[in-house]
């Protein structure tokens, strides 16, 4: 029962999310944590954190959370139903991408689509600094992380492995 409504859950949000792996997150915590309560906020802030720090970011934390509620069929379940409306949709429209390239009105939709995901990664970046800033040593970390990202030549690999270090010190 679980693999089966976590297979469905991931084929939707990989058919509905678009803007790249990023723009699933907001999806994600709002169904498996505020609507079915699947995950606590610090479990899937961990899922996030975890997905970040390795490549293919939504690939580990969609594994992450499939292990989690289904153990290893529940990770290749949640794995490939991530993956799998985006491939099948690539492979299908491939032979019509050149056409649409110009299509104005294709574009114009694109750039509300874009200003969308960007208000919604921003509301699930407030989420997941709720559910993770506690403490001044917390809220100290965060802000020297955003004002490095912000201002700082610091690849983002190395300001996540830097917090990581930190936060194991710190906590």
């Amino acid at each position: 029962m679980i693999l089966w409504r976590l297979t469905l859950f991931f084929l939707k949000i990989g058919a509905l999310t678009f803007g790249g792996g990023m723009a699933m997150i907001p999806f994600i915590h709002q169904e498996l944590v505020e609507d079915l309560h699947w995950l606590t906020p610090r479990e899937f802030s961990d899922a996030i954190a975890l997905g970040q720090v390795t490549p293919g970011p939504v690939a580990i934390s969609a594994a992450f959370i499939g292990f989690k509620l289904g153990g290893l069929l529940g990770a290749a379940a949640a794995t490939a139903a991530i993956f799998s409306p985006s491939f099948l949709m690539t492979v299908m429209a491939s032979h019509q991408l050149q056409r649409l390239q110009g299509n104005r009105t294709l574009q114009a939709a694109l750039k509300g689509i874009t200003l969308c995901v960007i208000g919604i990664l921003f509301s699930a970046g407030l989420d997941l600094a709720q559910a993770s800033v506690k403490g001044v040593e917390g809220l100290l970390l965060a802000t020297a992380a955003l004002l490095l990202s912000l201002y700082s030549p610091l690849r983002p690999v190395f300001l996540i492995l830097g917090a990581g270090v930190l936060g194991y010190l710190f906590f």
